[in-house]
C-alpha cells in the first residue's frame, strides 16, 4: 500500500467519479483506475461499487476514508518534523525575561512562533538582569528580553530594542490621586512608594533612585516587593503607589490606574540580547518573529497616540 494511492482513493472517494478525480490528479483516467486497482489488490479487498458510468463506496472503502485521512495526515506532520530538525528548528531555546517589561510582548511572540514554528521548544525563565547576564554569558541562556541599561557592555553580547516604555505612576482606582490628568514627581514626597526589591531586580531600584535624586525628591516611605504580582495586591489595597513602564498596564485589573509623570523622565526600554556568533536556525527564528512582533506593537502604539491627538484637538476646538 503506497501513500500516494492512499491520496488518489480519497479523491475518487469524494468525487465519486474517476474522470473527475483523474483531472484533479492530473493524471490519465487507466492511470488512476489501476492506482485503485493496486490498492485493492494489496488491501485484499473490494473498496468500490462500480456500475455503468460511475462508482460508490462499499463497507471497506467507507472504512478505509477515516483511516486513509488520519495516516495521511500523520505523514504530513512527520514529514514536517523531519525537515524542521533538519532545518535546526527544533532544539531547545533557552529564553530569560523580565516580567513586568515583557508583558506585551511575550505573548504575541510565543502564540506566533506556537502557530508558525510549532517544533520549536522553548523554555522560559523569569529572572533578573544580573542573572540574564550571566545565563549568557555562561552559555545557559541564548536569549533574553530584559531593560535595556541592565545590559553588560561588552563586546560579546548584542541587543537590539524593541520597544521603548514611557514610565508612570501606577496606584489604585480607589487612590485620592487617581482622578489627576498627571502626577508630579513632587508630589511623590508625601507618597508611599512601592517598587522591586533590590535582590530580585537590582537595575529597578537604581532607576527609580536615579529619577527621583536628578528632581529632588525623597519619597516618604518605600516599600518592596520580589514580584509583579504581590506588587499589583499591594498596589490595589490602595494606600501606595508605584513608578512603573507603560507595559505593567499588561498585569492590571480594571482597579488599578496608570497616569503620566511629569515633568518627563527617562523611559525603559525593552531590549533583545544574544551572544556574537549565535546563530542557529531556531535561535534567528526567535529574534526574527519577536523583532517584527516589537515592530507591530510600536506601530499599534503609533496610531493610537496619532488618534489621542487628534480626539484632543478636536475637544478643545469645539471649546473655542
Amino acid at each position: 500500500m503506497e501513500l500516494r494511492h492512499l491520496r488518489s482513493f480519497l479523491v475518487v472517494a469524494e468525487t465519486l467519479n474517476v474522470s473527475r478525480a483523474a483531472e484533479r490528479l492530473h493524471l490519465s483516467q487507466p492511470a488512476l483506475s489501476r492506482q485503485m486497482q493496486d490498492l485493492e489488490q494489496s488491501l485484499g479487498v473490494s473498496l468500490f461499487i462500480r456500475e455503468k458510468g460511475r462508482v460508490s463506496l462499499n463497507d471497506a472503502g467507507r472504512a478505509l476514508v477515516e483511516h486513509a485521512r488520519e495516516l495521511l495526515a500523520r505523514s504530513d506532520n512527520i514529514t514536517s518534523h523531519v525537515q524542521a530538525i533538519s532545518r535546526g528548528e527544533c532544539a531547545t531555546v533557552e529564553i530569560g525575561y523580565a516580567p513586568s517589561l515583557a508583558a506585551e510582548l511575550l505573548p504575541l511572540v510565543l502564540e506566533r512562533l506556537g502557530r508558525t514554528h510549532p517544533s520549536l521548544n522553548l523554555r522560559m525563565h523569569d529572572l533578573s538582569s544580573d542573572e540574564m547576564n550571566a545565563g549568557l554569558k555562561e552559555g545557559t541562556l541564548h536569549l533574553a528580553y530584559t531593560v535595556g541599561a541592565g545590559v553588560l557592555h561588552e563586546s560579546g553580547l548584542i541587543k537590539e530594542t524593541l520597544i521603548t516604555y514611557p514610565i508612570c505612576v501606577a496606584m489604585s482606582r480607589n487612590h485620592p490621586w487617581a482622578r489627576k490628568k498627571k502626577i508630579e514627581l513632587s508630589d511623590l514626597a508625601h507618597a508611599t512608594l512601592l517598587g522591586y526589591a533590590r535582590h530580585a531586580y537590582p537595575e529597578y531600584p537604581k532607576f527609580v533612585e536615579g529619577i527621583l535624586a536628578a528632581a529632588r525628591v525623597k519619597p516618604g516611605r518605600m516599600e518592596e516587593f520580589d514580584s509583579a504580582s504581590s506588587l499589583l495586591l499591594r498596589l490595589e489595597a490602595g494606600s501606595g503607589v508605584s513608578l512603573v513602564p507603560l507595559s505593567f498596564a499588561c498585569h492590571t485589573a480594571e482597579r488599578i490606574v496608570l497616569l503620566p509623570v511629569s515633568p518627563d523622565v527617562p523611559p525603559l526600554d525593552l531590549v533583545m540580547c544574544w551572544r556574537r556568533g549565535q546563530d542557529w536556525p531556531g535561535l534567528r527564528t526567535v529574534r526574527e518573529v519577536s523583532a517584527a512582533c516589537g515592530h507591530e506593537l510600536r506601530m499599534r502604539r503609533g496610531k493610537t497616540t496619532a488618534a489621542a491627538k487628534k480626539s484632543s484637538g478636536r475637544s478643545v476646538g469645539s471649546k473655542q
